[in-house]
């Protein structure tokens, strides 16, 4: 549990019936022996833990043989990092990309096109993207600018916090 976007997914697991491993805190080295030992098959984590994995001395052509899928997100992921994802560690790969209060606005699925690796992928159902300039106004297909999202469960404000939900 090293980032919020790992609780959904631990919670529908075990509701399942799977069994969930966490460890102390993370380290390369015991996540790669866990993973084994315990027959990991689906991994959430943040791009800064996947490159410490691909870099670790006990990565090896064994390691991870019974993924079926990795989320990552959190953070910008790289083409090169989904690339080494791709050749490196077996299973499927979705990159996810959103917002802490919101979840999720897009997902990647699919790499067969080398010119899509620096996407996001495409929104959600249920998710409305558009791309805003500096000056708050929605920019044209292309364009380079903010990614802004609204999905209906996301949050309207915090709790007891006027002054930070009124710059929502």
């Amino acid at each position: 549990l090293y980032s919020n976007m790992s609780i959904p997914p631990l919670l529908a697991d075990v509701w399942a019936g799977a069994r969930a491993v966490v460890l102390e805190k993370f380290d390369p080295a015991s996540f790669i022996e866990a993973s084994d030992r315990y027959g990991g098959t689906h991994f959430v984590m943040v791009p800064t833990m996947v490159q410490r994995v691909l870099e670790s001395d006990a990565f090896n052509e064994h390691a991870f043989r019974a993924t079926r899928i990795k989320y990552v997100g959190g953070s910008a992921e790289t083409p090169q990092l989904k690339n080494a994802l791709k050749s490196r560690w077996p299973g499927a790969l979705v990159v996810a990309y959103g917002q802490t209060e919101g979840g999720p606005y897009s997902l990647q699925y699919e790499y067969g096109d080398e010119s899509k690796l620096g996407s996001v992928g495409r929104a959600v159902k249920g998710c409305e993207l558009r791309i805003i300039g500096d000056d708050g106004r929605e920019l044209g297909a292309g364009a380079v600018g903010e990614i802004a999202g609204c999905m209906g469960y996301m949050m309207t404000g915090y709790i007891n916090k006027p002054q930070q939900t009124e710059q929502i």
